[in-house]
């Protein structure tokens, strides 16, 4: 796949204690935006630092201000039911994890956050060149219900998996809710859908460069 550009007229950062005035006035307001605004300005450097999770900041040309980030991590994603038959002894299948994806209440409704997850996909994708990734993953909150409507369209093109368990509430692991619909009454507004972009359904198997 040809690789995507950062999108216009953004570039990226890596974080870093230099922007940290930045990442402090970065507002969103959605309904996990408390959340996604703490770990930036009280995780996101430290988990840089430490090697967790690297995250991508992104500026205009001035760099006055944060518009977004986006926060990947390495993963596994337990082996889902149709990929059982292909995979029968990987209990896992390797993936890169989108851990926080955010825009700026001053860029929401632009289609910012799409164009950021295509420019991820072009850099998760040739990966592959030195190790295998074959998922792109996220969790989304069931609270958030206009944001698993998204990322299920054809634009995002993510399918749900199972819920896991919650076995301190002593519930099941069962099929995750039609994106179509509405909720269900028994779905907790603070349940996890897990959710996997398949890079080689979407993009076909990776061509290894030639080896010189």
């Amino acid at each position: 796949m040809a690789a995507a550009l950062v999108p216009e007229p953004l570039k990226f950062r890596y974080v870093s204690e230099q922007l940290q005035g930045l990442l402090d006035a970065f507002v969103c307001t959605t309904s996990t935006g408390v959340d996604l605004c703490r770990f930036l300005r009280e995780r996101a450097v430290k988990e840089q630092v430490e090697n967790v999770s690297t995250t991508f900041v992104f500026v205009p040309a001035d760099e006055s201000r944060v518009d977004a980030f986006v926060t990947l991590s390495a993963t596994g994603v337990k082996t889902p039911p149709k990929y059982r038959e292909s995979f029968p002894d990987r209990v896992v299948l390797p993936a890169v994890m989108i851990d926080y994806l955010a825009v700026s209440d001053a860029r929401r409704g632009e289609g910012l956050g799409l164009r950021i997850f295509q420019w991820v996909e072009s850099r998760v994708y040739p990966l592959n060149a030195s190790i295998g990734v074959r998922f792109v993953a996220l969790d989304v909150y069931a609270s958030d219900w206009g944001a698993y409507q998204r990322y299920a369209s054809a634009d995002w093109g993510f399918h749900a998996l199972p819920l896991r368990p919650d076995y301190g509430r002593k519930e099941e692991s069962r099929d995750a809710p039609d994106a179509a619909g509405v909720p269900p009454t028994w779905l907790r507004p603070d349940r996890l859908i897990p959710m996997v972009y398949d890079l080689v359904e979407r993009n076909g198997p990776f061509e290894l460069p030639p080896v010189t």
